[in-house]
């Protein structure tokens, strides 16, 4: 499978948002590494970086096209030492 400039990562920002409740409530602070050709997703433990997710993730699916996000943050690392803020937690949906 073949993706155009910026399409994998459009199709795995849309899948993230699909779990993204999920991830939030229980995954905080947590890498989650998504597979945008197959939908598949592993989730770190706490501390695992993006390269370790990665890894466990192709462990099942070698062929894997992914997508990283570190859960309630802007992105999933800073460059030069910079202190990395979370965003805010997002109220819960009612019924």
């Amino acid at each position: 499978m073949e993706f155009k400039e910026g399409e994998a990562a459009a199709i795995g920002q849309a899948m993230y948002e699909k779990i993204r409740d999920e991830m939030e409530e229980h995954y905080w602070g947590h890498m989650v590494v998504i597979d945008v050709k197959s939908g598949d997703y592993e989730i770190g433990g706490a501390g695992d970086d993006d390269w370790t997710v990665t890894m466990r993730l192709r462990e099942r699916r070698p062929d894997a096209y992914t997508w990283g996000e570190l859960v309630g943050y802007p992105a999933t690392c800073s460059i030069g030492g910079g202190v990395l803020e979370p965003l805010p937690r997002r109220s819960k949906k009612r019924d």
